[in-house]
Parts: structure tokens; C-alpha cells; sequence
């Protein structure tokens, strides 16, 4: 709400579900995967959660020999240093298998889980690296995106 009492961030949300103004600069989404809230930026554009990787489907060959389907499987193409993937510990090439325990870790999905997680809530991701299956808790952050603009997920 602006300092003439219109909601001018609520049409900014409409894409996200349905919305709820927040006089503190946040606002609260609801949508099919529960509550979230966003924070906005000092461009005054709401702030995507996001822990700082690059993915990519996983190519088939690559699929094949790890015995996943590659329609449900994402791959970790890099990491920022400073992130929240960095600091819980991912790495390139790990592959996600799961989200939270879902076995839907397509690209559309493991995005959709970041930027559904509210603020301050761990999200697991389940990765195969080096032939072993591991359960790592990344915790999404607001993206400072005058720092890291161009980056992904």
C-alpha cells in the first residue's frame, strides 16, 4: 500500500497466487503449495527466494547409467560462493533426485519448492553424488540482486 492507500504491490503478486499486502514491504502468497512470504527489494520488486545454483536437466546417458529417470532428476551445472548452496554444502554435478522427499525433481519443480519455501525455512534436497545418495538442508534466502543478478535458481 502506498502513502495514498493503494495497492500497488498486490498486482505485482497476482502471477504468484493470491495475495496479501503487508504494510511491513512483505506481502504473503497462497497458492497449491501453502503459504509464502516475500520480501521486496530496494527496487521495490518482490524478492524471489533462491540459493544461488545454476541447474539443467540431466542428460540421458547420464540418466541411464545412474538408473533415474531424467524427467524427474535435475543437475547442479555451478554454485556462487557465498550462497545458501554453497554454505549447505552442494556441489557441481550433483544430481537432485528428490525435494523434500518428493521424487519430482524436475527443473520446473525443484524452482517451484525454492520459491515456495517460506523465509527461514529449510528445504532438503536429495542428491546423488559419487555414487552415493545424500540428504542436504539448504536453507533459500532473499536475492540480492544487484550482486548477483543472472543467476538461477
Amino acid at each position: 500500500m502506498n502513502i495514498h492507500g493503494s495497492i500497488e504491490r498486490l498486482a505485482l503478486a497476482g502471477a504468484l497466487g493470491t495475495a496479501l499486502a503487508l504494510s511491513s514491504g512483505c506481502i504473503i502468497v497462497t497458492g497449491d503449495r501453502g503459504w509464502s512470504e516475500h520480501s521486496w527489494d530496494e527496487h521495490d520488486r518482490p524478492s524471489r527466494p533462491w540459493i544461488g545454483v545454476y541447474s539443467d536437466s540431466v542428460p540421458g546417458s547420464t540418466a541411464s547409467q545412474l538408473g533415474i529417470d531424467r524427467n524427474n532428476s535435475t543437475l547442479i551445472t555451478s554454485i556462487i560462493g557465498g550462497t545458501p548452496a554453497e554454505r549447505a554444502g552442494l556441489r557441481r554435478f550433483d544430481v537432485i533426485v528428490a525435494v523434500n522427499g518428493d521424487d519430482d525433481a524436475s527443473e520446473r519443480e525443484f524452482r517451484r519448492a525454492i520459491r515456495g519455501t517460506p523465509d527461514g525455512d529449510p528445504l532438503t534436497l536429495t542428491v546423488l553424488r559419487e555414487g552415493q545418495r545424500l540428504d542436504i538442508a539448504v536453507t533459500p534466502e532473499p536475492r540480492n540482486r544487484s550482486r548477483h543478478d543472472g543467476w538461477n535458481d
